[in-house]
């Protein structure tokens, strides 16, 4: 019910004029309490028209005194002081001193519209329900605080409401509420706004190509817009009427394409609902220049290729797929009429138009039209059979939609597959899917196998690139992977299956695809029994195909604990049980490959992305068309350094240069260390012998190496030999662990040394091999190396490959890995250019694959005090990558 808001007055008091204030800072506290700074106390004192504040009974709205109601807690729980005190509105026990009377407070203020801020609460006693009402019992009736119960959690509420005043006070009743206590109140005039008159200026402008006597002889743009004057109420709406008709919201540029003479009215509104008008007005010409007919099809947008191109595919037998259309466009404003509507090329016979697809159509003046196209493909030959069960079946069909109008003939690209059966060998290889969606590309390594591509990370000859990680192409717009071919198993999951999407560079990959795998869509389930979504080209799926990264992303696609990545770091081999294969052995699942033309033109930021599921090497065949996608807008994150070969050789000893920030001629830069000193170029210098480096006590393992300098070069396609050759004698090595060395490795806590150290065991110095990986230093092998103080020039020799066979025999290989990949790193000298020799009999093998074997690797040479600060200077006369 609503509560009288009868306004008691002292008598023969001087009355406070309530349109001199408009603010309010009050603090409810016991009398002795001190008031907070910028806060007047109430204690409780009754209504008073000297003050205009003050006390009311909240039953008969007579002046009340609630003196003796408030309180301070001087608790360590209280937020600040205006939490710490307190007035009792509704005060339930006489014994604590004070009134039971329940009381409202009243402050004069303006009339206008104020924010209020009202707290609640006791630091000490949760006993309450709090309940504030501002200007009960009127229409400007506001709810500020609602029946809250405080828990020793949240003993204190503090709300913001906005209301009016009418009356000359604002009242705060307590009414409805239980033992409701008041700690502070802040109030705050709305500023209030000026009354707009003035109309908004409405704009409208066109835009097309025009004739001698300015009529339009294309179609015409209207671009239509508003201001309003500086601090008015704004725009809120735009109009246009055309040729005196209705009037409709304007939300954007629009055309006009009919000849003629036209008129337009623009209006505008704003928030005071003042009107401002603009018009304009033109012709058409009657006549109009021919258009240009544009062909699309449904598939152009995920394929990027430069023409138009139609995708079908079936398997044999099975009855005809449903109809596919081109739309013709007709940009013009003239009709276009296409006659003569064909199949032709080299598999006509296996396309038709549609039933009831006629052969000639018209194209509407600035309109559209779809030709219909079936495909009844000729029978697949050179089938798999009993005795050639790898074979490799022609089922490839290409052929043109051919067509003619006023301005001559035209055609557009037909093409589909029609495999033998359903899954295995019946299935058109990786080659054949992109041949038959239009590219040109070699996916398979020279005189190698088209079916099965094999387990090798690296593909010679073919145009694989290894890119664990990419970036988006056109930073900040949606990247796009779409499924373009699904050749896999069947799978009746209603719930879908092959979960598929992206995840960042940097994330930890995990078995079962973690909260770090940004999933993007699934297949759907195939309960029929002709197998239709899980064998065909340009497959549905349940979700979306389109993400937009913030930085380096990586792709992985499988379900469950059977996960594969385009990082092969996270693509771990396992058995048939689910264990680790030892020895550990990472599985290349996914093959990326750029998309070229027909005429072997590179399509920008566009990828083929082909897929051999499971990490299990017994379940696998390695033919990647299990699932094939095409991913946009994208890019390498990391570049391609320069193949091993002659742009990663340097003659040192042909002279060079030193920068003060370690630019050093033949190499590309210095490994970072931890505290970032890792240059000091005093300690660099070319001499006619060639480039002498000088020690600090840094070394690789404490994370404080200096000079150690790196040339960049692509370690992804095969394997590579790091030589840098010293100039001889090595004679003056005298502290322990100084050295000098060739390295290989991303960073200074993964690298693998060939190194020539001082041990201090009597038989120094030594040849060592020396591996860090995440940080975890251990040397491999060691060998005394006296040969070394009387050589002219000692090679250094680290041989890498990313892609070594597994040779161990099939007759003792219940895993079957073997020929699976085994990244593996080995150590050699060699002595005044004598044979090379192996430090240790067993090489290495980072784990992280894409990090130490990627496209751009890093290899270089160092000079190491060993932790001693007495230096040590050594020579390298000559350093090379090479190819082998």
């Amino acid at each position: 019910m609503l509560l009288p808001m009868v306004h008691a007055s002292a008598a023969g008091a001087a009355t406070v004029d309530p349109s001199t204030r408009t603010s309010a800072r009050v603090n409810f506290q016991s009398q002795a309490a001190t008031a907070p700074a910028g806060y007047t106390a109430d204690y409780g004192q009754a209504w008073s028209d000297t003050t205009g504040s003050g006390w009311l009974d909240d039953n008969t709205s007579a002046p009340a005194s609630l003196v003796g109601n408030g309180r301070q807690r001087n608790s360590s729980v209280s937020p600040d002081k205006r939490y710490d005190t307190f007035i009792q509105m509704q005060q339930t026990t006489a014994s604590t001193g004070g009134t039971l009377t329940p009381g409202r407070w009243e402050y004069a203020l303006a009339n206008g519209t104020y924010d209020v801020t009202v707290a609640v609460g006791d630091a000490t006693a949760y006993n309450s329900t709090y309940t504030i009402t501002a200007e009960p019992g009127t229409p400007n009736a506001v709810t500020v605080i609602d029946a809250v119960k405080p828990t020793s959690a949240a003993p204190f509420t503090t709300v913001t409401k906005r209301v009016t005043v009418s009356d000359g006070r604002l009242t705060l009743s307590p009414r409805g509420g239980v033992n409701t206590k008041i700690d502070f109140v802040d109030v705050v005039a709305v500023p209030s706004t000026p009354t707009d008159t003035t109309a908004p200026v409405a704009t409208v402008s066109l835009a097309g190509d025009q004739d001698g006597t300015g009529a339009y002889t294309s179609d015409v743009t209207v671009t239509a817009g508003a201001t309003d004057e500086a601090g008015g109420s704004g725009v809120a709406g735009i109009t246009y009427s055309l040729d005196g008709g209705p009037a409709l919201p304007y939300s954007g540029p629009f055309a006009v394409a009919d000849a003629g003479a036209h008129s337009l009215t623009v209006t505008a509104t704003d928030g005071a609902g003042n009107t401002g008008t603009a018009t304009t007005s033109w012709t058409r010409a009657t006549s109009e220049p021919a258009g240009t007919l544009v062909v699309s099809s449904p598939d152009d947008a995920v394929l990027g290729l430069p023409t138009s191109r139609l995708i079908f595919s079936t398997v044999k037998s099975r009855p005809t797929p449903p109809a596919r259309a081109f739309t013709f466009t007709n940009t013009g404003g003239t009709a276009l009429t296409l006659s003569g509507l064909a199949t032709g090329g080299e598999d006509a016979s296996s396309f038709a138009l549609a039933p009831g697809q006629p052969s000639s159509v018209t194209v509407p003046a600035h309109g559209t039209t779809n030709v219909q196209v079936v495909f009844t493909p000729t029978d697949p030959t050179n089938c798999p059979t009993s005795t050639n069960t790898t074979a490799i079946a022609d089922m490839i069909r290409k052929a043109t939609l051919t067509y003619t109008t006023s301005s001559g003939a035209g055609s557009v690209d037909l093409s589909g597959v029609v495999t033998c059966n359903v899954e295995g060998n019946n299935e058109p290889t990786l080659q054949q899917v992109t041949d038959s969606l239009g590219y040109n590309v070699k996916t398979y390594r020279t005189y190698g196998n088209e079916r099965f591509l094999g387990a090798q990370r690296y593909q010679a000859g073919s145009d694989e690139v290894y890119s664990p990680y990419f970036t988006a192409a056109t930073p900040g717009t949606p990247v796009t992977l779409t499924p373009v071919a699904h050749y896999g198993s069947r799978n009746t999951a209603a719930s879908g299956y092959g979960r598929t999407g992206w995840i960042a560079q940097g994330a930890v990959g995990a078995t079962a695809c973690s909260s770090t795998c940004k999933q993007l869509f699934t297949f759907p389930g195939d309960t029929s029994s002709s197998y239709t979504e899980n064998q065909k080209l340009m497959p549905a799926v349940t979700g979306t195909t389109s993400f937009t990264p913030t930085g380096g992303f990586g792709l992985y696609h499988g379900d469950y604990g059977d996960v594969n990545y385009t990082d092969d770091g996270f693509n771990l081999a396992r058995t048939t049980t689910g264990a680790t294969i030892s020895p550990a052995h990472y599985v290349h699942s996914i093959r990326v490959y750029p998309a070229y033309t027909a005429d072997r033109t590179l399509i920008p930021g566009t990828w083929i992305v082909g897929v051999d599921i499971t990490r299990v090497p017994a379940y696998k065949n390695n033919d990647f068309e299990d699932v094939v996608f095409v991913l946009r807008n994208a890019t390498p994150a990391v570049p391609a350094a320069p193949q091993p070969g002659a742009a990663t050789t340097v003659n040192l000893a042909a002279g060079g240069t030193v920068g003060s920030g370690c630019q050093v001629t033949g190499f590309d830069g210095v490994v970072p260390n931890t505290a970032g000193t890792q240059c000091n170029a005093a300690n660099l210098a070319f001499t006619s012998a060639g480039l002498q480096m000088t020690s600090t006590a840094g070394q690789f393992p404490n994370g404080n190496q200096q000079n150690a300098l790196y040339k960049s070069f692509d370690a992804s396609t095969g394997p590579f030999t790091v030589t840098a050759r010293v100039k001889g004698p090595i004679t003056t090595l005298s502290q322990p662990y100084q050295q000098v060395a060739a390295f290989f490795g991303p960073d200074q806590s993964n690298f693998v040394k060939a190194e020539i150290e001082y041990q201090g065991t009597g038989t120094d110095p030594h040849a060592t091999f020396f591996f860090d990986e995440k940080g975890t230093a251990k040397t491999i092998a060691t060998t005394s190396l006296p040969g070394v103080t009387s050589a002219s020039t000692v090679d250094l020799i680290i041989k890498a490959n990313t892609s070594v066979p597994d040779p161990i025999a099939s007759t003792s290989d219940p895993n079957k890995v073997r020929g699976y990949p085994l990244d593996q790193v080995s150590v050699y000298y060699s002595i005044d250019g004598g044979a090379a020799v192996q430090i240790g009999t067993a090489p290495v093998s980072p784990a992280d694959v894409s990090k130490w074997f990627s496209r751009s690797a890093r290899a270089g040479v160092l000079v190491s005090g060993g932790g001693s600060s007495t230096p040590y200077t050594a020579t390298f006369s000559r350093f090379a990558v090479t190819a082998g």
